[in-house]
């Protein structure tokens, strides 16, 4: 609603009654009653009346002086205002109260943040005080945080919030000093709401200005207006209320006009939906006297009858409930009604024998029943019976220190006020003895101890009740005999918590005894401890010193001494000296078996210092260590880590560091790091002689290894080099075999492979392969121009080879080629001849032949 969370203190017209005003306000309803009470008006959690006397009392919420009695102390019942009389009229704001006058001055108190008291500044007041310059005053009406006031000569005049332009100036601006409302003349009555003010001119047509953010200006929108325009269609009226989001009108033909919001049916049409213009309210009709509350209204009838529509979540309607009312509802408990007002979030009424009644929420007393219990249904306001017996029974005497009601040496502490105000007047049985004000004359030695019965009269509004004490007066002792009880039962006065042994703060140093007798003192050391008790404490470094104090009790001519240790403690240590101190005992705190050295777990890195330090970290690695001692131990193949730990000691101005140097133990070995460590590690066994490049013999394939992995081979070719590392050479014939083996390194559910490339080496050549290569190799020498297929010449026969074979030759014809390779032609007429050449190639045992 923006910020209007404002009740609107209720304007009520009653036509039946006798006024001494020429205007009707929204302030007030006045009543002739029994009780004294004859008008009421409600704020937003207090109340204020008038009575016939010229006398205001309020009861309700205090925090701001809204009681205007000089405390800010809240009250469940009502209480008088200072300095109010000749009060002719009342009016109660939100926070801030205004009362009228038979001089014609206004006079304010409470809330006056924004200006509202109207005496030129911007504060609160907790009792009343007049508005300098403002005269002639003939109405008041108070808003949520502003005022119209109505001068004899028809001028129109506000102060207080204008955020929106409710003062009717023309602009926004707040004022703490009353200001005329331009072009307002021939006015009859004024209401002040929660943003906005209605007035009825003589002619009764109705005028508006200030917040319209629901309508509630009545004039078709809901624009907010700073100066004051007709209400078109509103005509014979005699009565207005602003509310704080609606607004009401009451013709003179007895009918009863809305506008505004109606959320929560307050223009009590039927419905929930919102009039820019005035709209009737269904079945209303002989209404004398209209309210508009927060969200809510309520109307007098002229039979007395009282009738509620609007919002009603705290019971403020009066009828037994907490269900809103759309449409006019009578509240058949209360009749005989002449004056009502509404605060917040609740109704007060006025009957014509002067008693009050309210309803709704009670939180701060503002029901002004004698409890903060809310009501759905009419509470008649206290006349103060109650409180008297409350009070009554818990009032009691003040004893000076050592006394009690058998045994009064002193004067008496008499309350003449209570919590609930009520009036304490005493009266003494022996005022010789002990007066009315509680001063006490103790009798003489020889007369005795003495009886005296006090008599308490408790009053509170039209109740008085009476309570009586007996008290035991001790006669006074000699001389000698007052030095001997007072030297006996002298004690030093130690401020709380201190003791003899432990003396922080002054010292009471009683100057007169019990018995009336001179008490004076003296110190072994007054730089610690003066005649008077005054305590200067020694520095933290001096330390706890001693200090003897000694009393001298005098009465007359007699004297005596008694003496008392006490033990001045030293200061707390200074900023400096807290650091130094802080930084000494500071210590990094271990988990069970971890140390300095060996770090496991997270460490305690304190951040306060017993001698109120605050203490930072900084450590070096924060990856392993962080600077709130979280420790992440380093992975086994990163090994421990030397971290450095920087603590900052600190106090006011004064800073120092300290390092701690630990060492955080890694982790243990995971099976990938054990895996990969293995695999790193892992090599072939090779024969004496042999390498990767050369394998002759068998290969050493580890199976298992140091870190507790287990490990399996395999191979390209298996049928040179087994799983197992078995090697079986090639043959000369096949050459130099790569092998390709794989180690497969396994731990747990981690696994990796290795691969190592070998040379198996040929095995050495045999009889039969040098035989056979030989035999490959093999070919006659023939003579130049000579072949297989035409032999002239004698033929080359080898008879060794380069792999050490010997060959030996036959012919199949040895007249025509020998052995040797001596060739004789046939002759011509024999023709050519074929020959076969028969080779041997012998190596040891092995031989083959190979024809040519």
């Amino acid at each position: 609603m923006k910020n209007l969370c404002k009740k609107i203190f209720i304007h009520i017209l009653c036509l039946v009654l006798i006024l001494t005003y020429t205007v009707t306000t929204h302030s007030q309803k006045v009543v002739a009653g029994t009780s004294g009470y004859i008008a009421v008006s409600a704020g937003n959690t207090t109340t204020i009346a008038l009575k016939n006397d010229g006398t205001v009392w309020s009861w309700g919420f205090n925090q701001n002086g809204h009681l205007g009695d000089g405390t800010t102390s809240n009250s469940n019942s009502p209480v008088q205002v200072k300095g109010l009389n000749g009060i002719t009229a009342i009016s109660a704001g939100w926070a801030h109260f205004v009362a009228l006058k038979s001089d014609g001055t206004v006079w304010t108190w409470g809330v006056g943040y924004s200006g509202e008291l109207g005496d030129g500044t911007n504060s609160l007041r907790t009792t009343p005080a007049p508005i300098n310059g403002l005269t002639g005053i003939t109405a008041i009406s108070a808003g949520w945080n502003h005022t119209l006031a109505l001068k004899a000569d028809g001028t129109l005049w506000s102060w207080g919030q204008n955020q929106y332009g409710q003062l009717g100036t023309g602009n926004t601006t707040n004022s703490n000093i009353p200001l005329q409302v331009p072009g307002q003349i021939g006015i009859t009555s004024i209401s002040s709401g929660g943003g906005h003010s209605l007035v009825i001119k003589n002619d009764g047509t109705v005028w508006s200005w200030g917040c319209n953010n629901f309508g509630q200006l009545g004039n078709g929108t809901n624009s907010n207006n700073p100066t004051p325009h007709q209400i078109s269609g509103l005509n014979g009226i005699i009565n207005v209320s602003a509310g704080v989001i609606h607004s009401t009108a009451l013709k003179s033909d007895g009918t009863v006009w809305n506008w505004g919001c109606n959320f929560r049916g307050e223009l009590a049409n039927g419905n929930k939906i919102d009039s820019y213009i005035p709209v009737q309210a269904n079945g209303l009709n002989g209404i004398i006297a209209i309210t508009a509350g927060w969200e809510f209204s309520s109307a007098i009838k002229s039979d007395g009858t009282f009738w509620v529509w609007g919002v009603n979540d705290y019971g403020q309607l009066g009828n037994g409930s907490k269900s809103d009312v759309t449409s006019p509802m009578q509240v058949s408990s209360l009749s005989g009604i002449t004056a009502i007002d509404t605060g917040a979030t609740y109704t007060v009424a006025l009957k014509t024998d002067g008693n009050i009644f309210a309803f709704g929420e009670n939180t701060y007393g503002q029901l002004g029943n004698g409890t903060t219990t809310g009501s759905t249904t009419p509470e008649l306001v206290s006349i103060g019976d109650t409180y008297v017996a409350t009070d009554k029974s818990a009032l009691s005497i003040g004893y000076a220190s050592g006394d009690s009601d058998t045994n009064v040496t002193q004067n008496l502490s008499l309350p003449t006020t209570t919590t609930n105000r009520s009036t304490i007047t005493w009266s003494s049985s022996n005022p010789a003895i002990i007066s009315d004000t509680g001063v006490v004359t103790r009798p003489t030695y020889t007369v005795g101890d003495t009886t005296v019965t006090l008599t308490a009269t408790i009053t509170k509004s039209l109740t008085t009740d009476t309570k009586t004490f007996q008290v035991n007066v001790i006669a006074k002792a000699t001389d000698a005999e007052s030095v001997m009880l007072d030297n006996t039962s002298l004690q030093i006065g130690y401020a709380p918590l201190d003791s003899s042994s432990n003396v922080t703060q002054n010292l009471l140093l009683p100057t007169i005894g019990a018995n009336y007798t001179n008490i004076t003192w003296t110190s072994t050391d007054y730089t610690l401890i003066s005649s008077t008790g005054v305590v200067t404490r020694p520095s933290f470094t001096e330390g706890d010193a001693t200090v003897i104090l000694t009393a001298t009790i005098s009465k007359g001519l007699i004297t005596a001494t008694k003496v008392f240790n006490v033990t001045v403690t030293k200061q707390p240590p200074t900023d400096t000296e807290s650091v130094a101190l802080d930084k000494s005992s500071l210590k990094v705190g271990y988990a069970p078996s971890d140390s300095f050295d060996t770090v496991t777990q997270d460490v305690v890195l304190p951040t306060l210092g017993t001698n109120g330090t605050t203490i930072t970290w900084n450590s070096s690695d924060s990856s392993v260590v962080s600077n709130g001692g979280t420790v992440t131990r380093p992975i086994y193949t990163n090994g421990d880590a030397s971290i450095t730990l920087t603590a900052t000691i600190t106090k006011g101005l004064v800073t120092d560091t300290k390092t701690f140097n630990i060492t955080v133990i890694k982790n243990p070995i995971t099976d990938y790091e054990e895996v990969a460590l293995d695999k790193a590690s892992l090599q072939i066994g090779y024969a004496s002689g042999d390498n990767s490049n050369s394998v002759t013999q068998n290969l050493g394939l580890p199976t298992t290894s140091t870190n507790g992995t287990t490990i399996t081979w395999s191979s390209s070719n298996p049928s040179l080099i087994s799983a197992s590392g078995l090697v079986i050479r090639p043959s000369y014939t096949n050459g130099d075999a790569s092998i390709t083996l794989t180690a497969t390194i396994t731990k747990g559910s981690i696994s990796d492979i290795k691969t190592f490339n070998v040379t198996v080496i040929k095995n050495p050549i045999t009889d039969a392969e040098e035989v056979a290569l030989d035999k490959a190799s093999l070919q006659i020498g023939y003579a130049s121009g000579d072949n297989s297929n035409s032999v002239t010449q004698n033929l080359g026969l080898p008879t060794t080879s380069t792999n050490g074979t010997t060959i030996t030759w036959s012919s199949s014809n040895p007249s025509l080629i020998s052995a040797s390779g001596l060739v004789i032609r046939p002759s011509y007429t024999n023709g050519d001849a074929s020959i076969t050449l028969t080779a041997t190639i012998t190596k040891g045992s092995i031989s083959d032949i190979k024809n040519l």
